[in-house]
């Protein structure tokens, strides 16, 4: 029953006010003054209490503060004149008065206000009851204002993150809490804003600095189509794990814990493992910061990349593992993390290029976390960071680690060089058909491992920093072998070189060069030094320094691999290089492909206009090469013109013919 104390000194208010309020329904107690409405209360609860303010040995605002400590749940009103309104003022601003009702009164407006305060009292008793509820709960709630700040936050939540309640209300739950970066919080807002709705794994970060992994719901309660508040219920934390501390990502023991998880309820996934390139050479160049930066700034180009229901983590220094449902199409979401490092990185005041490498493993029902993430790094290294490519793990991928592990292990110890050769390929004026040049190439005959392919042994020695001698005794072989040609009457043979990263950061280069030329008296101007793209902008001023001394000394510079989009129109005059070699993917689909075709005629255009001459690499029939002159092209190079031979193979070919014929197929000349 609901039911309205009403006190008043006055007898005929009192009759006045019941006849009113039991029209309406209301079952009416009274009371003459401040002390008898005390004892009413304590016999006969009334959910309403309306009180006069002047009323002999008790006034109605020290009344009602009496029925406030004794009776909290109570709705206290007030009736009186308007002259004691400013009187009252500090007893309604401090909660003790609900409402202050003026003398005369309107029956209907009183009627009104009674209701008010029984709706009121059932507002109170709701939250009381929701609220026991609320604490009674194991699981953690949190209830969210409109602006995604925490407004109210059960016991669960101390017991789940280890702090108190009240630290946690007024923060930003979803920036402060969450394993999210601030774009990360915004999706899962617009998710809410959109659907109502929000639900998955998460981490969640406990008081001592480590994170739990949480299912979470995040539930929006709209009013007008507007959302009032939201209800965040988190269901247990399934691992204990913490962040990698540089890009906030998950670390590798989150990412197997993970992984552990998932393959437990759902085996079709897959696991990305993602390469950064260069990184070592840009510490020792850019310092240890910036290295940190362009890692930084790698993984939250790698977030933009990412489905929303992939894990996305840092697995050691230089790379990262994603996993992620195989639904998600795999293919689409590598070819835009390829797409996303076309791009070079920022860094401090420098662009700086992060080719990347990509492996990838799927998922199965024998398969183990640590060895899908090897699977995935196996592959990961079976792919050229200059292929824009991938490869999905194969069993024959171990075997060719093994094999690579023996390379390395041969590597690692004293070089033997009687293993290692040049070989020699062919440069020729397009124009002509006459050889204007040699490029000089590795190789590498093991006498138990057989022959190494360079794409083999190039990286493990840069990797090793070995190729930094090698390479000493590939620029002297080549001039001593170019000098042996001038010999023979060709004296502006020109020979090319390749130099590694390793190589160019090398401080002992310049001397090596210099000496080379002077002890065979070798024309400087003919010894031309190729750089690839990407090794030229991960080591930016180390290489304009080391290049623009070497100029001096009259050596020359070709740039390797030119268009596969690392360098930039301000690095051709950063650079004191004379030659662009196109690489030989946009050779490849000149005849077919419109794009590759446009590549290669704005380098040729952009070369003729700045000065330097170009050299297309991959030549491999006579329709490119008709084409590639019909563009101005000046220099070839490719198996239509001549294979890699041997010394003396190359020696026959160029006795053989003045110019090379380039109609048909040449022989290898073996």
């Amino acid at each position: 029953m609901q039911t309205v104390l009403v006190v008043d000194d006055e007898k005929s208010v009192r009759c006045a006010l019941r006849r009113t309020l039991k029209t309406e329904g209301y079952q009416v107690l009274e009371a003459e003054s401040g002390m008898q409405g005390l004892e009413v209360l304590k016999t006969q609860p009334a959910q309403v209490v309306l009180s006069d303010q002047r009323m002999p040995g008790m006034s109605g605002a020290v009344f009602l503060s009496f029925v406030r400590q004794a009776y909290p749940d109570t709705v206290r009103m007030i009736l009186s004149g308007y002259s004691d309104f400013n009187e009252l003022t500090a007893s309604i601003n401090g909660g003790a008065i609900y409402k202050f009702l003026g003398k005369p009164w309107d029956n209907a407006e009183v009627a009104r206000h009674v209701e008010s305060a029984f709706l009121y009292h059932s507002d109170l008793q709701r939250e009381r009851l929701l609220g026991s509820f609320y604490d009674s709960v194991q699981e953690a709630m949190i209830v969210l204002d409109a602006h995604g700040y925490v407004a109210q936050a059960n016991k669960g939540c101390e017991q789940l993150l280890g702090c108190k309640q009240s630290e946690l209300v007024g923060t930003d739950f979803l920036r402060n809490h969450f394993a999210f970066n601030h774009k990360n919080a915004n999706k899962v807002r617009r998710e809410v804003h959109e659907h109502g709705f929000w639900k998955g794994d998460t981490l969640v970060r406990h008081a001592n600095g480590h994170y739990l992994v949480c299912p979470i719901s995040i539930t929006a309660r709209t009013s007008g189509g507007n959302a009032e508040d939201y209800l965040v219920l988190l269901n247990g934390a399934k691992v204990q794990t913490k962040l990698d501390d540089l890009t906030g990502l998950s670390n590798r023991t989150s990412l197997m814990q993970q992984i552990s998880l998932d393959l437990e309820q759902d085996r079709n996934h897959v696991l990305i493992s993602i390469g950064l390139e260069h990184l070592a050479s840009i510490a020792k160049n850019l310092g240890y910061e910036a290295k940190e930066e362009l890692i930084a700034n790698a993984a939250c180009r790698l977030l933009e990349a990412c489905p929303r229901s992939a894990t996305l983590a840092r697995v050691d220094e230089t790379s990262f593992g994603l996993w992620l449902p195989q639904e998600n199409a795999t293919d689409a979401c590598v070819s835009g993390i390829v797409d996303k490092f076309r791009e070079p990185l920022p860094c401090k005041d420098n662009n700086v290029a992060v080719p990347v490498k990509i492996g990838i493993a799927v998922s199965d029902d024998n398969v183990e976390p640590e060895t899908l993430l090897q699977h995935a790094e196996i592959a990961r290294d079976a792919t050229s960071s200059n292929s824009d490519k991938y490869h999905y793990y194969e069993a024959r991928m171990a075997t060719e680690q093994r094999r690579r592990w023996l390379i390395e292990k041969e590597l690692a110890g004293n070089i033997d060089f009687n293993q290692f050769s040049l070989c020699y390929q062919g440069q020729v004026d397009m124009q002509s058909g006459a050889i204007v040049g040699v490029e000089a190439l590795l190789r590498w005959q093991h006498p138990d491992i057989g022959s190494v392919a360079p794409s083999e042994f190039i990286p493990i020695m840069e990797r090793n920093k070995s190729i930094v001698e090698v390479g000493k005794w590939v620029i002297y072989s080549a001039c001593l072998q170019a000098k042996h040609w001038q010999s023979l009457d060709y004296p502006e043979l020109k020979i090319s070189v390749n130099l590694s990263t390793q190589q160019l950061c090398d401080s002992d280069l310049v001397n090596v060069v210099e000496t080379t030329l002077v002890s065979l008296d070798f024309p400087a101007n003919l010894l031309e030094l190729e750089i690839t793209e990407s090794f030229l902008l991960a080591d930016k001023l180390v290489a304009k320094d080391t290049m623009n001394t070497l100029r001096k000394l009259g050596v020359s510079f070709a740039v390797d691999d030119f268009g596969t989009g690392y360098l930039g129109l301000e690095d051709i005059k950063l650079f004191p290089f004379q030659t662009l070699k196109v690489d030989k993917s946009f050779v490849f689909g000149l005849m077919n492909n419109t794009v590759d075709l446009a590549i290669v005629a704005n380098i040729i255009d952009l070369a003729k206009s700045t000065g330097h001459r170009v050299i297309a690499e991959g030549i491999e029939d006579a329709t490119q090469y008709r084409r590639l002159w019909a563009m101005g092209c000046d220099i070839g190079q490719g198996y239509h013109i001549s294979k890699p031979l041997s010394a003396d193979a190359f020696t026959r070919l160029l006795q053989s013919k003045e110019n090379i014929d380039v109609s048909t197929e040449v022989s290898d000349g073996s």
